[in-house]
């Protein structure tokens, strides 16, 4: 990581200063204030809930600002990956109607073809046969990361939420986790705005359906954080 920083000195610079301002000025600041209940975010939280979830705020605005920590797949490319198979979904413009195609016109953003990843439950194969057996279930994933970081990689940081659904559930063998394009504004370069996300979750959704043979009913959009918005939306 430390290679991945040695051309970028501002970069590194900040975190040189974060890192040190984070552990011995801001996480004994938190660690004395929040032993009284008035001073948590929530009063209900204990005083060691409140701590890891301000130390968790405090690490994802970082990588937020500065594009996250360390080379991460994202939707240019399909990594190999030890526990799925990752497959090219192409992008809908077809479906882009209504309030959608005022959104993207305003944006000024169109879809392109992206990577997905499938995971199949243990002694399954990753990828279904196509077309599907009627009434086989599938979960289609979005990861979270404030819709900045993070991926859909099956060996990234959020894949064991997808593959913990499917062993949790014995009727749905699968999921396929969809790489969104990530967005970002000031002071990185803007990219990606709102509906971009959206445009990949349904072409996610379009590939279940009119590629794989999916019944629209089959299939369950699921996500954490920011995943569970795009999940709704694609809904």
């Amino acid at each position: 990581m430390a290679y991945q920083y040695s051309k970028q000195p501002w970069k590194a610079l900040y975190l040189a200063i974060q890192v040190p301002v984070t552990l011995f000025v801001r996480l004994p600041v938190w660690a004395v204030t929040y032993i009284f209940s008035s001073a948590r975010p929530r009063p209900t939280w204990s005083w060691r809930h409140a701590i890891a979830v301000a130390l968790l705020r405090r690490v994802t605005a970082t990588a937020a600002l500065v594009g996250g920590f360390g080379p991460v797949p994202d939707h240019r490319t399909i990594t190999p990956a030890k526990n799925g198979e990752g497959i090219w979904i192409d992008g809908v413009p077809h479906l882009i109607t209504a309030e959608l195609k005022v959104w993207t016109t305003l944006s000024n953003v169109e879809p392109i073809r992206i990577p997905g990843y499938w995971l199949g439950k243990k002694g399954v194969s990753h990828i279904p046969d196509s077309p599907v057996r009627p009434g086989e279930k599938v979960f289609i994933f979005f990861h979270g990361g404030g819709y900045t970081v993070e991926c859909a990689h099956p060996d990234g940081g959020t894949a064991n939420i997808p593959r913990a659904l499917i062993e949790l559930d014995p009727h749905i063998p699968r999921a396929l986790a969809v790489e969104y394009r990530l967005s970002s504004t000031h002071p990185l370069p803007d990219r990606h705005p709102f509906p971009t996300a959206l445009l990949d979750a349904l072409a996610g959704y379009n590939y279940l359906v009119n590629v794989v043979g999916y019944s629209p009913h089959d299939i369950i959009a699921a996500g954490d954080s920011a995943g569970g918005n795009l999940a709704l939306a694609l809904v």
